[in-house]
């Protein structure tokens, strides 16, 4: 107790020394800093500097210290023009120097010639600068990238790929508007990325995408911190991508602009020309512009440089036609009439209808009117009637409908710079994105035969920065952010009627008509009738959704620049909440109607089941509930950025964080503890047992000894006992909330170095270590707590009529856990190292290599507790003798918490590791030429490659063995590149009014990939489905040799070798080994086809009028339709039966064949008019 209150003490202390300061998590601001000196390279103090920004004017002033150096500590991404002034000296004016986000930019030496400082010399910027004075791992999209370079739905996330330390996939992202995914960044999982806009969070619900997808127009520049990045960003453990978006300049500028995709642009897929399809439908449409420029009125801003704006739309008008089919009730089926009722593609075949009470067919398959439930009825003739003239060539659908579902999507943002006085500076940004699914067929749409839903989302995001300028040296930065998301069904009364029980007829009641205000009817299954795609009645458990996240944060910074320290400190708070409104599947009551033999009541056919009320399963959730889970953070930092010498800068702090473990908002909940779980205080189930009064298998109360249907078996005994023993509410006296105990104060030191080793500022050479710290579940993972036992039960009746149904509670079955989580669980930890050299080469180009490295700790992983063990199922007291066959009992019996069926066990114990060599030759923009080339070379390695809570590991078998290995995203080879090229005007060869119009102003730009495959598994399966290993955590094939082809061996037909895999050995959980050492390789055994890939833009400017033109664009993706093979079957199948002449052979004929490609070419025109 007394450790925790020296804990707590540290902890309300440090937040009450550093309230006045603080840093955003993923602030958007940087530094340029520099030297003065004369021509012999002595120092100039006293210097003044002076730093404007080229766009809007805005200025910064500071003057050099006893050693000559100058820093501007906090300062906005952009362009600027600095210079230098100093009595005896001539002025020195730098321009086009580029800050882009987080940098820390060394404009350099500044030489001063002696003079009149009235006469000027001007110097151009280094285009590429290189890093002398910080030591992070990063890469950036700057306005020409990002203005160039194809991108299929305008997604910035998918130009990232072309980065070193970025996996590239085959995903093109989004195809329009609407959530994007974090990549794969040095060997860390997605969902360890943090995603910012302006320094405001982006994956508001903790997931590795982001719903904020920013139109193209309106980003100027995507910052990514890959690694080892300092003290003040943190959050999490993994990249940081931050997008600055557009401002206003002293200049009007404006553009509109309309893209178009259709599948008439486009390649045939392979699969469809290789099956002679046609091509899918393919139809995007994209309209857009911004604005943005000074305002100024009467005597207000008359310079131009205090007030300005920037606007930009998007809208996607997406409308999209879907056919629907069903099988619905014929007109005398629902007057119970089903003398015409055929099995499929039948006329002769009826499908007889039983008498439940006499167990003989109804006169001429005629139910009476008298034995129909009304409402049961009145339910069915809510299906919209057959289509006439219409039955499917299979025979299992009777009605189609097409529906023209309407997708728009729209995004509006609105940037306000003002700049009161030049000591305080501030901006505004909002931006929302909306999106609408209208339709029969829209998400979340249980009822798409016939009932018409909206499913809508916003995205509100807000960010809010002042910084004040207290000298030169002393500058502080207040960030406030909002961002939002919400989802949300809409019904019309029209609509919600066709579903409403006092609408209809309905006048059943159901067991907890709380949950189901809007009265709405039961849900009603068919069963397959025998016929598939059957009409039915549900909700989503959530209907109508009312859903949103809300995360607020609030930041006040503050840096302080004395003699060559630059000093900063920081702190960071966040709330956010999920909040999904009333969860409960089941919520009007479940009604299944399926034709079933082993219902005693069973008439045959579905509907003449419902017509009868006669079911075979009734289930209802006693409660629904609010699925909420709280996410804090509090965090703060020191550091410094130490000018130790001339050619040498350390760089280092630390971070700390407070562990606030998520929790759920209402402590509505359930966590399981196996410690308290006793199994003599556990309700009891039915057995199997033969009744020796009809000698047929039934299910035994062990208690009573009485029989009961066979479906009881592995059901609950009522009254027996505690269903729910080591399942704890939340909010429990003595549980920590969240489930989850704090780790309390955690430290994050970081360090690392920038050395100028020939003092000429064109090499570097930068090394850094650190330590990161993540949060543990996401947000999503903590709410699916809320449905953990005993919070929701769903009874369920068997065979049943509607007639007696409310009469009973039905029974229990063994619960599944939606989660279970470790309640000692660590903080995961990621430690990063890098080592590299930097290296300008001339032509504005810079070479950049670099060792980077990280291992994950303490890492989220999923263990299934309750795993059958290995052998059970061949145990003999584990026989079930209620069957022949010598089969084990039902896995209920079996599982080591009897009673309980999953208990998916998120626990902290993973571990990560990633090394790679990461090359980079970069040319920033200049002389109308931009390019990059990357290679990385690198291993990736982890349990799982999933998010935290889908990476299962073994529960028996030693992690370390069965499930290390190579990441499900590891590319060995990765070599992208990037370029935009003005293409020189051919006018300067042959200038006629011709060559200036149709060859002049032209650029090319593009993006080419050429990277290796990732790991593939093998899969397998038996003739005669044998159970190898009778439980546990199941087994793999065993390789014989190396599965890898040598290049000229692969074929479409046989990808890798075929020949090199045995089926394990029954009873046996073969020990995992290194590919061709004959155990088994449960993760990787070959790897997969890789990438050759270009895209390609062809850019026409057409000058309509000084300051106006317009602009004709060309987009091809996969521009040589290069065939991007994807997928190999995978899965062996081994001839298990007995005399075979194949037996203990591998007969799948189509194991090893390449049988799908990806990313066939598409391309896409754009008209833009920009002034």
């Amino acid at each position: 107790m007394r450790g925790w209150s020296v804990r707590s003490l540290i902890f309300l202390l440090s937040l009450a020394v550093l309230a006045g300061v603080g840093a955003w998590a993923q602030t958007s601001t940087g530094m340029i800093s520099g030297r003065v000196l004369d021509q012999q390279g002595g120092v100039v103090p006293g210097a003044e500097v002076v730093l404007t920004q080229n766009e809007t004017g805005v200025t910064l002033q500071t003057v050099t210290d006893e050693t000559g150096d100058f820093v501007f500590p906090t300062v906005q991404p952009g362009k600027y023009n600095l210079k230098v002034g100093m009595p005896g000296f001539k002025s020195l004016e730098q321009k086009n120097l580029i800050l882009t986000s987080s940098e820390r930019l060394f404009a350099g030496n500044l030489k001063l010639e002696i003079g009149e400082q009235t006469q000027s010399i001007t110097v151009l910027a280094e285009a590429t600068p290189i890093q002398l004075t910080s030591q992070e791992r990063s890469a950036m999209l700057n306005d020409h990238q990002l203005g160039m370079l194809a991108s299929v739905g305008r997604d910035y996330m998918q130009l990232l790929k072309t980065l070193p330390g970025v996996t590239y996939d085959t995903s093109r992202g989004s195809g329009s508007l609407g959530t994007t995914t974090a990549p794969f960044v040095s060997g860390i999982k997605s969902d360890y990325v943090s995603m910012g806009i302006d320094g405001v969070v982006a994956n508001n619900r903790g997931l590795g995408n982001s719903e904020n997808m920013i139109n193209l127009d309106a980003v100027a520049e995507v910052k990514i911190l890959m690694g080892n990045y300092q003290a003040e960003y943190g959050k999490n453990a993994g990249a940081i991508i931050n997008v600055v978006t557009k401002s206003g300049t002293q200049d009007f500028h404006g553009t509109g602009y309309w893209f178009k995709r259709h599948e008439m642009f486009n390649a045939n897929d392979w699969d469809n020309n290789r099956t002679g399809a046609a091509k899918g439908r393919y139809r995007y449409n994209t309209i857009g512009g911004n604005i943005g420029g000074p305002i100024s009125f009467g005597g207000f801003n008359p310079n131009k440089d205090r007030l300005f704006f920037f606007f930009s739309t998007e809208y996607q008008p997406n409308r999209s036609p879907s056919t629907s089919r069903f099988w619905v009730p014929t007109e005398l089926e629902r007057n119970g009439d089903f003398s015409q009722s055929f099995e499929p593609l039948s006329t002769t075949k009826k499908i007889p209808v039983k008498d439940p009470l006499t167990g003989k067919a109804f006169p001429n398959d005629v139910i009476p009117a008298n034995r129909i439930d009304q409402s049961m009825q009145r339910l069915v003739k809510i299906f919209p009637l057959p289509t006439a003239g219409y039955v499917s060539t299979d025979g299992k659908t009777n009605y189609q409908v097409t529906t023209d579902n309407n997708q728009p999507k729209n995004q509006e943002l609105l940037r306000i710079d003002f700049n009161p006085t030049d000591k305080l500076r501030t901006y505004f940004r909002a931006m929302d994105m909306s999106t609408v699914n209208d339709g029969r067929t829209s998400t979340a749409n249980s009822n798409s035969w016939g009932v018409r839903q909206s499913y809508d989302t916003t995205n509100p995001n807000i960010a809010v920065n002042l910084t004040y300028l207290f000298s030169p040296t002393l500058v502080n930065e207040l960030s406030l952010g909002m961002s939002r998301w919400t989802e949300v069904q809409s019904i019309s009364d029209q609509e919600l009627d066709k579903i409403r029980k006092d609408k209809v007829g309905y006048t059943l009641g159901q067991l907890y008509p709380q949950n189901n205000p809007l009265n709405l009817i039961p849900g009603a299954s068919f069963g397959s009738l025998p016929y598939s795609s059957v009409v039915s009645t549900g909700y989503d458990g959530r209907f109508p959704m009312e859903n949103y996240v809300n995360a607020f944060s609030i930041s006040d910074g503050i840096s302080k620049v004395f003699s060559r320290h630059t000093v900063k400190a920081g702190v960071y708070l966040e709330y956010a909440e999920y909040l999904q409104r009333h969860h409960g599947s089941n919520f009007t009551g479940n009604f299944a109607f399926g034709r079933n033999t082993s219902n005693p009541n069973d008439a045959g056919h579905a509907f003449a089941n419902a017509l009868l009320g006669e079911f075979n399963t009734y289930t209802e959730v006693t409660q629904r509930v609010h699925y909420q889970p709280i996410n804090k953070v509090a965090e703060w930092y020191l550091q410094d950025n130490w000018r130790v010498a001339k050619r040498l800068t350390l760089d280092y702090g630390v971070r700390f964080t407070y562990d606030i473990p998520q929790y759920l908002k209402y402590d509505v909940g359930g966590n399981f503890y196996p410690e308290l779980y006793d199994p003599s205080k556990m309700a009891l189930l039915y057995v199997p047992a033969i009744n020796p009064a009809n000698k047929k298998r039934m299910a035994q109360d062990p208690i009573t000894k009485l029989y009961y249907p066979a479906d009881y078996i592995g059901k609950f005994v009522p009254g027996s006992g505690d269903p729910y023993v080591g399942s704890v509410p939340a909010g429990s006296a003595g549980m920590p909330r969240g489930f989850v105990e704090s780790n309390g104060l955690l430290y994050a030191p970081r360090l690392g170095f920038a050395l100028d080793p020939f003092g000429d500022g064109k090499t570097a050479i930068r090394a850094g270590v650190g330590v990161y710290y993540n949060a543990r579940p996401r947000s999503g993972q903590m709410g699916d707590m809320s449905f953990n036992p005993p919070t929701q039960a769903r009874p369920v009746q068997y065979y049943g009529n509607t007639k007696t149904f409310l009469n009973s509670s039905g029974l229990l079955s063994p619960s599944s856990f939606n989660r279970v989580i470790q309640p000692d669980a660590k903080m995961p930890v990621i430690y990063q190292m890098s080592l590299g050299i930097q290296r300008s080469i001339g032509f504005d180009t810079v070479i950049d290599i670099a060792y980077s490295g990280n291992v994950g700790n303490y890492l989220g992983q999923r263990r299934q507790l309750n795993q059958i063990p290995y052998g059970a199922k061949f145990a003999p007291w584990n026989i079930d003798t209620t069957v022949s066959g010598n089969k084990p009992l039902p896995d209920s019996f079996l599982r080591p918490y009897v009673g309980y069926e999953g208990l998916p066990y998120l626990e902290f114990g993973s571990e990560s590791s990633y090394h790679s060599l990461q090359t980079q030759m970069r040319r920033n923009f200049r002389s109308g030429l931009q390019y990059v080339v990357a290679w990385t070379w690198s291993k990736a390695m982890n349990y799982g490659s999933g998010d935290d809570y889908q990476s299962e590991v073994a529960n028996f078998l030693d992690h370390r063995f069965w499930d290390y290995a190579p990441a499900g995203y590891d590319r060995t080879h990765q070599l992208t590149g990037n370029w935009v090229w003005d293409v020189p005007k051919a006018s300067r060869v042959l200038n006629n009014p011709l060559t200036r119009w149709v060859l002049d102003n032209w650029q090319l730009a593009g993006t080419c990939a050429f990277v290796s495959g990732t790991p593939r598994s093998i899969s397998y399966s038996t003739t005669t489905a044998e159970d190898i290993t009778g439980g546990g955590d199941g087994t793999s094939v065993v390789l014989l040799g190396k599965a890898q082809l040598p290049k000229d061996e692969k074929t479409l037909l046989r990808y890798f070798d075929t020949g090199v895999f045995r089926k394990p050995v029954a009873g046996n959980a073969t020990t995992p080994g290194e590919v061709g050492s004959g155990a088994a390789v449960r993760r990787y055994a070959f790897r997969g086809p890789g990438i050759n890939n270009w895209d390609l833009s062809f850019v026409k400017n057409i000058p309509v009028t000084e300051g106006i033109k317009m602009q004709f664009r060309w987009e091809m993706y996969n521009a040589f339709n290069h065939t991007q093979f994807d997928s190999v079957d995978t899965a062996a199948r081994f001839d298990n039966t007995a005399n075979s002449a194949t037996f203990g052979q591998q007969i799948s004929k189509t194991f090893g064949q390449i049988n799908g490609a990806t990313n066939y070419r598409v391309m896409q025109g754009s008209l833009r008019i920009s002034f």
